[in-house]
């Protein structure tokens, strides 16, 4: 588990450490997985948030919005549902 103060992007490396040895991702999907955090983390940096423990429920929920903002054409919905999970672990 990652703690609080662990800043956003160490734990993103280590998430990623964790799905390609423990899980053992193709690395298609650590690459994906990989562009989708460094999303994640464009994003809560434009929100002043630097440490996992200063990630707020209101983070979770308006990043969907914003990256549908950002993409022309939208994402598939497996795309999607990637994103979020990457976000979520």
């Amino acid at each position: 588990m990652t703690e609080p103060g662990t800043d956003v992007a160490s734990a993103g490396e280590a998430y990623l450490r964790h799905l390609r040895i423990e899980r053992g991702l193709s690395d298609n999907t650590g690459a994906a997985y990989r562009r989708d955090l460094a999303r994640y983390r464009s994003f809560l940096a434009e929100r002043g948030v630097t440490a996992v423990g200063r990630i707020t429920p209101e983070d979770l929920a308006a990043y969907p919005a914003w990256v549908a903002a950002l993409d022309d054409p939208p994402l598939r919905a497996s795309s999607v549902a990637r994103m979020l999970s990457a976000v979520r672990g």
